[in-house]
Order: C-alpha cells, then structure tokens, then sequence
C-alpha cells in the first residue's frame, strides 16, 4: 500500500507493529509513493508504555528496530534520494544482506548511510541518478563481502579498482552508463568468483583482458575489440 499522503514510514513504525519488525526477514516498501525514511533511526524508541522501568527502556531505545531483517526493497520511490536517509539509517540493519534501490533518484554519489551497511551480498541501484566516478572505496573500506552489484542504467563515467578486490563477486552488471574503459585491475586474481559482467550500452574503447575469462561478458551495443 502506498504511505500516503505523509508520504513517510510512519505507519509502519507503529508501537504494536515492534514485535514483529523485529522478527522481520524481508521487507519490501517497493512503489509505496515514499519520499523519506526518516522514523527509521528512532525506531528503537518504540516500547510498549505499560509497566516497563527505566533501565528497559533505555535498552530499547539503543536497539535497531530491525536486528534480523535480511533483504530491503525501497525500489520505485523515485522521490527517495540520498537526503532521504537518517544518519544512522545502517545502525538499523545489522543483519542486512541485501538492499534493493531499482528506480530510486539516489545520487550523484552512493549514500554513506548504504556504504555503512557492512553486511551487504546484493546490491540493487539501477536508473538512479549515479553519475561521475563511482566511490572508489567499494571493495577496500565498503561492501567487501558483496555478491552482485548492479548499477545498470545511471551515468556513471569510471569504476574505481577497488572492484577488483571483491573476492566473493559474481554478477557485475553496469549496463547503460557511460564508461568509456574498465580499470587493468578488474577483474583480478582476487575475483575468482566473478561468473557475469555485463557492460553493454557504454562508451568502451578498450577493456582489460582478464575480462576474457569471465564466464559470460555481455558487451552488447559497446564498440569493444578483443584485440
């Protein structure tokens, strides 16, 4: 259902909702009208006020309101950007593995409060509003166990070395940006999981060779030579 008109997740974050919240395996707000998450980060403060003392409820007030949640999709709330998300946005999401954020306007760069989510397999942004260089931290301080990354359809111009680092990636998807050439060091030695990068409907004049061993490469529309 749409959280409408405030627009916000306020409804969600109801004091007899908590119990389950915090059982929560999977939460999907996909094409729920949002434009902010703000109510996420005081989250914890939600405690039944019957018969509690003090010392509880400040323990629950520390408490991330969802310990246990392992997937998120806020896809298609294109009113969602990167100011839509409170400081301590990750605090709440310590088991969390995957985000997906398809349709979303997050950019130019990629949020803090998602980079801060350390935990992260799966990571879903494509048609955001990405652009420029994509942080060259991912792979060195952030996301160092991911899975699948997808970024398909922003405007990002270079990918950082760091990608080369990820030893558990699989899936690389950067379809319909604007690279122009992926670094030498990606893939690399490190990347021995790596099964699919797909780079079609980019600007690439040349690529490295170790991309030749991936499994499948999807070039597509990219005016890429092997030689």
């Amino acid at each position: 259902p749409e959280f409408l008109p405030s627009k916000t997740v306020s409804l969600l974050l109801q004091p007899h909702f908590l119990p389950a919240l915090r059982n929560l395996l999977r939460l999907s707000l996909y094409d729920c009208g949002l434009e902010t998450l703000a109510g996420i980060e005081s989250g914890g403060q939600l405690h039944d006020k019957g018969g509690a003392d003090s010392e509880n409820d400040n323990t629950n007030k520390n408490e991330p309101i969802f310990p246990n949640l392992q997937q998120l999709d806020i896809g298609r709330n294109p009113q969602i950007t990167n100011a839509s998300l409170p400081s301590t946005f990750s605090a709440q999401f310590p088991s969390l593995l995957e985000v997906w954020c398809d349709d979303c306007s997050f950019g130019p760069q990629i949020p803090e409060e998602l980079l801060n989510i350390h935990t992260l397999h799966v990571v879903r942004m494509t048609k955001n509003k990405l652009r420029n260089s994509l942080n060259t931290d991912i792979g060195i301080k952030y996301w160092l166990d991911l899975r699948v990354l997808a970024l398909d359809g922003n405007q990002l111009t270079e990918i950082g070395e760091g990608i080369g680092l990820l030893e558990h990636l699989e899936v690389l998807h950067l379809r319909q940006n604007e690279l122009r050439e992926i670094p030498e060091k990606v893939p690399s030695g490190r990347n021995g999981r790596l099964r699919m990068v797909s780079l079609s409907s980019n600007r690439l004049e040349k690529f490295p060779v170790g991309l030749t061993e991936v499994n499948k490469i999807g070039f597509g529309e990219s005016a890429v030579s092997l030689r």
